[in-house]
């Protein structure tokens, strides 16, 4: 009988370990593409890219806790989407940072995708 206690026990905080995770990851991307979202290329060139980098810190301080339980390949696309976009700004491009930031705000979507609860992140 402990032993059904027991393993009833570990299943219940795994499982509420695993929808916790869930939650504060669903909520540091959906933090995060709201900031992306809410960027402005049209700003002038040294200002937008100054809050691009400020964006992209963001990112790196969330990315410790993003990396613990999400595909690395995913982080990297979306490391090198920033780096584009303040590459991007810091020649003038405003087109180019704006494509930029839209491939940006499609990576973090299906990075939220992914880190949901649906049968593709299950298996």
């Amino acid at each position: 009988m402990k032993v059904k206690i027991l393993a009833t026990v570990i299943l219940l905080i795994t499982l509420g370990t695993c929808a916790l995770n869930t939650y504060f990851l669903l909520r540091s991307i959906d933090r995060l593409t709201s900031d992306v979202q809410d960027f402005s290329c049209t700003e002038p060139a040294k200002e937008a890219k100054e809050g691009a980098q400020a964006l992209f810190e963001s990112y790196k301080r969330a990315e410790i806790f993003l990396s613990l339980t999400v595909s690395h390949n995913d982080l990297t696309d979306i490391e090198s989407f920033f780096s584009e976009m303040i590459g991007y700004l810091s020649v003038s491009d405003m087109e180019g940072a704006e494509m930029a930031k839209n491939r940006l705000i499609d990576a973090l979507a299906h990075l939220r995708r992914l880190s949901g609860v649906n049968m593709s992140s299950i298996f």
